[in-house]
This record gives C-alpha cells, sequence and structure tokens, in this order.
C-alpha cells in the first residue's frame, strides 16, 4: 500500500520466499518481514559486523545474536532481530539463519546504537498528511500510523525544524543535500 509520504514494498523468490517492508522519507529504519530459511545481505564491499556493537563477528563463523551492528565503508546500520539467531559474516556477505522480523536501522553514529536499539519494537504502518489553510497560512498535519512499543524515531531537514508546533530535542544529524 502507499501513504502519502511511504510505501510496503513486497519481493519474492521463485521458491516462494518473501521479504516485505514499509520505506518512509524521513525515517531512518525499516522493518523486514521475511517468509522464508534465511535472509542474505550483500554489502557492495567488505563490511564488518559486531553483535550487540562490541564483539567483533570472526568471519566465516557462525555465531548467534539478536542484534548487532554492520559497517560499510563509513556508514553504519543496525539490525534487530525477532530473537537471537544465528548470523555468519562470510566476506561480503552476511547470513541470518531463521529470522522473520528483522528492524534495519540508519544511524547517524555508531554511538547512537543503542537509541536505535531502544527503538526497535517500533514498526511505521502508514502514513498521512493532512494540509489546510488557516489565515494566510498553510498548515500541513503528518501523521505516522505505528506498531510496536517503542516511539518511533524520525528525521526532518533544516528547513522543517523551525516549524514544529514544539521544539524537541535533536538527537543526532545526517548529512543531506539540504545540510546537516
Amino acid at each position: 500500500s502507499i501513504g502519502d509520504w511511504s510505501v510496503q514494498l513486497a519481493m519474492a523468490t521463485a521458491q516462494q520466499e518473501h521479504l516485505q517492508f514499509t520505506l518512509a522519507q524521513g525515517i531512518p529504519f525499516t522493518v523486514f518481514h521475511v517468509q522464508g530459511s534465511h535472509l542474505q545481505l550483500q554489502c557492495a564491499v567488505t563490511c564488518s559486523a559486531y553483535s550487540n556493537n562490541t564483539t567483533t563477528l570472526t568471519p566465516n563463523t557462525q555465531t548467534t545474536t539478536q542484534a548487532l551492528s554492520l559497517v560499510i565503508r563509513d556508514h553504519t546500520y543496525i539490525l534487530v532481530f525477532d530473537a537471537a539467531h544465528p548470523v555468519q559474516l562470510s566476506g561480503t556477505s552476511l547470513t541470518m539463519q531463521g529470522v522473520s522480523k528483522v528492524f534495519l536501522g540508519v544511524l547517524d553514529t555508531r554511538t547512537h546504537y543503542n537509541l536505535f536499539r531502544n527503538g526497535a519494537t517500533a514498526e511505521i504502518t502508514n502514513t498521512m498528511a493532512s494540509p489546510h489553510i488557516q489565515g494566510n497560512q498553510l498548515i500541513t498535519t503528518y501523521t505516522l500510523t505505528t506498531s510496536g512499543t517503542a516511539a518511533p524515531l524520525i528525521a526532518l531537514f533544516p528547513h522543517q525544524k523551525p516549524f514544529l508546533t514544539s521544539q524537541q530535542p535533536v538527537l543526532g544529524t545526517y548529512s543531506t543535500i539540504r545540510g546537516t
């Protein structure tokens, strides 16, 4: 389905293995729903993985973990699974056995691992933008529909922050074509 600034995507293999997830503008994470025996991520270059953001995964050795950080070039990602599962890093390939739900977050810095880890139960299921004119101003209300127990982390472009109805703390920043 399609929200006002989100889209739900689904992919399938010839063996009827499925991957479904939602992408939304300003949401630095998604949740993969996996139907299949394993999920394999392929890095474009050599990558490093850390169980719970601390213990380096030994290449070609299976490790059981519920969460890990993945560093590709200078970018860090967090993966949080529905339970502890066997994972293995082999060259540029990360294979996760038996996962059915995977939170994937794009960290602005590896030091924010716990911030994302604490929010890993959040999932965006729909988005809606409701514009209306009040006097000579265009007012737009953005609504996120979520599941899970955590409040979702969202990102704003620099020009959007001054227009919040209440100021919020800045938890991190990303470089964009519009600045940070």
